[in-house]
């Protein structure tokens, strides 16, 4: 078995396949009476290997139903369903989640996501995933059944999101949907002062009329927009929009209150002559394809290469100095070449660049704080996570993984984290800074109490289980 990185192999020598929480329940309380360490599967979309043993590990992608509850706007998902299924189960695009990632097909677990995080494109508007949870059902080591929310077994729910499964599986979760509309507008705006591009992405963030701000960064060494002396930064905004929406109207509130130099879109030529075609536009496109849109590698056979990923989040008084040191980690390491290319929505610019999820954080008191999640910290307003994908051949996957450790320990002397469903060895004083010295403290205190012999996914986070 491998993962999406496909970095790290592993056989398991036995495979449990539970269809319900209650069989769930009996098998790891199975393993648990014989002392048998377990290690859980689902979709294996992580870059790091932390689905992959040796060992017995208990696949839950057959843990599988929804209830969509229209009245409530809430749908009730199994372990084993995937984006995809939920969408179609809540009549998308007139419902929608808040928070949704970018996946191929969007096929893998809701779950997941849940158990690692939760991040994408519309988190500058509902924040992360884990506040759009109202409850979920954990499965222990032990074979206990626990129904937690925000009010029953706060701690147990809290420490679950995020959590990687080591106090229990997620079996099955409740999440808010909200009304949705068939399309998206997409404008991109281009900057030529930083200054005014971090203080307009600020605003953007508390703008409700904007659903979605994706920053992005050109790297000043790739030559396709250099040939006509441009170095963006760009904002690529999203608004939802149906048929009474007046577009106009719209592209005006943007042009009159954020940056009106002028509305870029770039897409390639199918030429010889010219890399790009820069016309001065907006876009409106089926909201569908903004979902489903997963960006291309543009290489022609997949199983030859391998993705050493990863995602930062860092404060916005960091971000700029990151991004730059981060872009001479890139050259330095000869990666610029082998970056995904972030052809976005069919006529942003595509290019070899930074491309970052703005995080808020809504949280509006203590009450609401998940310990585990990737919110830097309850008195900032948002957070900026910058992605670095590279897809590399294999002669070139040390180097690889050379640039994404740099990077990571450019982030965490940074005060920042890692997304750590990516590529990662985090150090023991790094673990510390990530989670913070309480917080490990209590979130081992949960997992003596529900996993006291420690059998369940021993090493999904380093120097925790030691």
């Amino acid at each position: 078995q491998t993962d999406f990185g496909r970095i790290f192999y592993n056989q398991p020598k036995e495979i449990a396949e539970p269809r319900t929480t209650e069989e769930l329940a009996r098998i790891l309380k199975h393993y648990h009476k014989i002392g048998k360490k377990v290690t859980i599967r689902n979709t294996g979309h992580s870059v790091n290997g932390q689905t992959l043993t040796e060992g017995t590990q208990v696949n839950i992608q057959n843990i599988k139903h929804i209830y969509f509850k229209e009245e409530t706007r809430e749908v009730k998902i199994g372990a084993g369903n995937t984006w995809d299924d939920v969408l179609q189960g809540i009549h998308f695009p007139k419902y929608c989640l808040p928070v949704f990632p970018n996946n191929p097909g969007q096929q893998i677990k809701v779950s997941g996501t849940a158990s690692v995080g939760g991040l994408g494109p519309y988190n500058s508007k509902y924040g992360g995933l884990w506040h759009h949870i109202k409850s979920l059902t954990l499965v222990t080591m032990t074979g206990e059944i626990i129904e937690c929310s925000p009010k029953k077994h706060a701690d147990f729910f809290k420490f679950a999101l995020g959590g990687f499964g080591r106090i229990g599986v997620i079996s099955e979760l409740t999440m808010e949907v909200v009304p949705s509309k068939k399309d998206i507008l997409v404008m991109g705006l281009l900057y030529h002062n930083s200054k005014e591009y971090l203080k307009d992405l600020g605003r953007m963030a508390h703008d409700s009329k904007i659903d979605a701000v994706i920053p992005q960064v050109q790297l000043t060494g790739t030559k396709t927009l250099q040939k006509i002396g441009i170095h963006p930064e760009s904002l690529v905004i999203i608004m939802d929009v149906d048929q009474n929406s007046n577009i106009s109207e719209l592209v005006d509130y943007i042009k009159n209150k954020y940056h009106d130099d002028f509305i870029i879109f770039a897409k390639e030529k199918n030429s010889s002559n010219a890399e790009l075609d820069i016309t001065s536009h907006f876009v409106t496109m089926p909201k569908r394809d903004f979902v489903y849109f997963y960006p291309k590698y543009y290489k022609e056979n997949q199983l030859e290469f391998y993705h050493p990923w990863a995602t930062f989040i860092l404060d916005r008084k960091y971000y700029p100095l990151f991004i730059k040191e981060g872009e001479e980690i890139i050259y330095k390491y000869g990666m610029q070449k082998y970056l995904m290319k972030e052809s976005v929505l069919h006529n942003l610019i595509n290019a070899d660049i930074f491309i970052s999820y703005v995080l808020k954080n809504i949280s509006k008191n203590n009450k609401e704080f998940f310990p585990l999640s990737l919110d830097l910290s309850q008195e900032k307003d948002y957070a900026l996570a910058p992605n670095i994908n590279p897809t590399v051949p294999l002669e070139k996957i040390k180097e690889g993984i050379a640039m994404i450790k740099e990077l990571t320990n450019l982030a965490y002397d940074m005060n920042g984290k890692q997304y750590l469903f990516g590529l990662h060895n985090l150090s023991h004083d790094q673990i510390e800074k990530h989670f913070g010295k309480n917080i490990i403290k209590k979130w081992q205190r949960i997992k003596d109490e529900l996993d006291p012999n420690h059998l369940l996914n021993i090493g999904v986070i380093e120097h925790l289980d030691t």
